[in-house]
């Protein structure tokens, strides 16, 4: 997996759930979970910490992994 955007995606797909579920679980707006998946090249998004300790909580996902990889 080259970056978040891909391992994110692969958690969606491996979970088998939609961007608007992963939202409402982790508290996070749909179109911020967007702005992750689809960045625009000249602004791409940094998560914050919050956001890495709301999918480890909701979904047990390693921060760290997610973030580098």
């Amino acid at each position: 997996m080259s970056d978040l955007k891909e391992r994110l995606k692969l958690v969606l797909k491996t979970l088998h759930i939609k961007n608007i579920e992963f939202s409402e679980a982790t508290g996070f707006s749909t179109a911020y979970i967007s702005m992750i998946l689809n960045p625009e090249s000249n602004k791409p998004v940094a998560p914050s910490a919050r956001f890495y300790k709301a999918v480890q909580r909701e979904y047990n996902i390693n921060p760290e992994w997610l973030e580098k990889g």
